[in-house]
């Protein structure tokens, strides 16, 4: 399904540094998964990485967090697309501003995911309300400028193993991290958990995008992982993109949310989901996918308690809803307010950059095998050459204002 989009010149307004960012990365666009999916719950057959590939692997582990952060830029838009998807956001009757609710654990939220607000204050029912713009740039930040993506660094440099060298580890990796932060990884209590953290920290605050990977290295070394949790010792142990998407199935107690939301995160980190694809969706409406299916766990999960099995199958119906959406009764058709008319309310041009096809997602088990180390060096350099084009062509430029009539706007199915 395709809603067809009219182009425009760019806005000669000015841009919040965030929202520079975000519209910047996002012209590198919707991956491309390239043949049939597996959905039979099996593991794909493991394949051996290339040795040219694993000296690229070395290379990314080697960086400051400055470089690694900007690898993650062009990922950036995708984790927002999720975000926008998975989280419970509400809006006022204006559709303008974002208002506190209650999560599936009855945790007062605000935007998406927010507990807390900019100065640190708990979100409660008299939060002030947030403009979908605001809500945006404070979500990126907390990506990229506060520990989301200095964690996730933390641990691929600190850990030999773990591969975070995919568009779809790192998307789901972040919304892990955003949702959860380390939690999936160790034990929240471990004293060297909790004492690597806090000295990670204080060098991020002192050093910033200058902490080298032999500082990080250094921390893990002092504060080991001890006890690390069933994610965690798989990640760090090099597991599959399968086996990493099962065993998030142990990490959905707490609310109902969660049964879809971990599925997604094992989906999109396995290639099978590509973010773009929620485009055509109304925020938050995943939820409305599982009542529709019978709001059952078993829709998502199979397998026992112990060894739980990410549900394959329910990618078919997906599919189909994502072709036609509708609410829960099957029927009731969704009003336009969709994800992609509100990053044109935050920016008309945001949406215009998800049209070109230059960042892949799909199994790294399968894909990444068959790109050579210099494949992948160059692809890697385009993105970095388009997000510094793009950035030169808005910057100066503003999001416009929100009281601005949306467009049309969405994009076909991956």
């Amino acid at each position: 399904m395709k809603i067809i989009q009219k182009k425009r010149k760019l806005n000669k307004t000015t841009l919040t540094n965030a929202t520079l960012a975000l519209a910047a990365t996002a012209i590198l666009g919707q991956g491309i998964v390239k043949g049939a999916r597996n959905t039979d719950n099996k593991s794909p057959a493991p394949t051996e990485q290339t040795a040219n590939t694993k000296q690229l692997h070395k290379n990314q582990k080697d960086m400051t967090y400055g470089e690694y952060r900007k690898m993650l830029n062009p990922v950036t838009p995708y984790v927002m697309l999720e975000l926008m998807l998975t989280e419970g956001v509400k809006l006022d009757k204006t559709g303008n501003y974002c208002i506190p609710y209650k999560d599936s654990r009855g945790i007062w939220t605000i935007a998406f995911g927010m507990t807390s607000t900019r100065d640190g204050k708990k979100v409660t029912s008299k939060t002030t309300p947030i403009p979908i713009a605001d809500a945006w740039d404070e979500s990126v930040n907390v990506l990229e400028n506060r520990e989301t993506y200095f964690m996730m660094y933390c641990y691929d440099v600190g850990c030999d193993s773990l591969r975070l060298d995919t568009p779809g580890r790192q998307c789901a990796f972040a919304s892990i991290f955003y949702n959860a932060g380390t939690k999936l990884m160790e034990e929240p209590q471990n004293k060297n958990h909790r004492n690597r953290n806090e000295t990670l920290r204080k060098l991020y605050r002192e050093y910033g995008d200058k902490v080298t990977a032999e500082m990080v290295r250094e921390c893990f070394a002092k504060y080991p992982i001890t006890e690390p949790r069933s994610f965690g010792k798989l990640a760090i142990s090099g597991a599959s993109d399968k086996e990493l998407a099962d065993i998030l199935g142990l990490y959905v107690v707490g609310g109902r949310g969660l049964w879809s939301r971990r599925w997604m995160e094992g989906q999109v980190l396995m290639g099978n989901i590509n973010p773009k694809s929620f485009l055509n969706l109304p925020m938050g409406t995943l939820s409305e996918f599982m009542k529709m299916m019978g709001g059952k766990k078993d829709v998502f999960w199979g397998g026992d308690k112990d060894h739980p099995v990410i549900n394959m199958k329910t990618l078919v119906p997906f599919d189909e809803w994502l072709a036609d959406p509708v609410a829960h009764d099957g029927k009731t058709k969704f009003s336009n307010r969709t994800i992609g008319n509100l990053l044109n309310q935050i920016n008309p041009d945001i949406t215009e950059y998800f049209y070109d096809d230059n960042l892949v997602f799909g199994a790294s088990d399968a894909n990444n095998d068959n790109k050579t180390a210099d494949f992948i060096a160059f692809h890697n350099e385009m993105k970095r050459q388009a997000y510094k084009t793009a950035t030169s062509k808005i910057r100066g430029k503003s999001r416009v204002s929100q009281t601005t009539q949306a467009r049309t706007a969405g994009a076909k199915r991956a």
